[in-house]
């Protein structure tokens, strides 16, 4: 199965707006928004905001469907989710 990824600028125009997410594997909720070179997420379980970067999300996006997205940066479950999102909502 092929996983059809977004572009970095793709994933910053969807996420203008505060937009609410899951991630795949616990349904954790979070907000996905943008601004000019990055994307702030703001898990609702602790509230704490954390910076990705263009670098994060190339890296994660390689590992898709592979056990060790994981290991690419420790926002990959937001990853896999925006990723979801534009599978869903193309």
């Amino acid at each position: 199965m092929t996983i059809i990824v977004p572009t970095w600028e793709q994933v910053l125009a969807r996420y203008v707006a505060p937009t609410r997410l899951l991630t795949p594997e616990r349904y954790e909720a979070f907000t996905a928004v943008s601004s000019d070179v990055a994307l702030t997420i703001t898990p609702e379980s602790t509230r704490t905001s954390r910076r990705l970067t263009q670098g994060d999300f190339e890296r994660a996006v390689q590992l898709l469907g592979r056990s060790s997205i994981q290991d690419a940066t420790r926002n990959s479950s937001y990853i896999a989710a925006i990723v979801e999102d534009f599978r869903r909502r193309p």
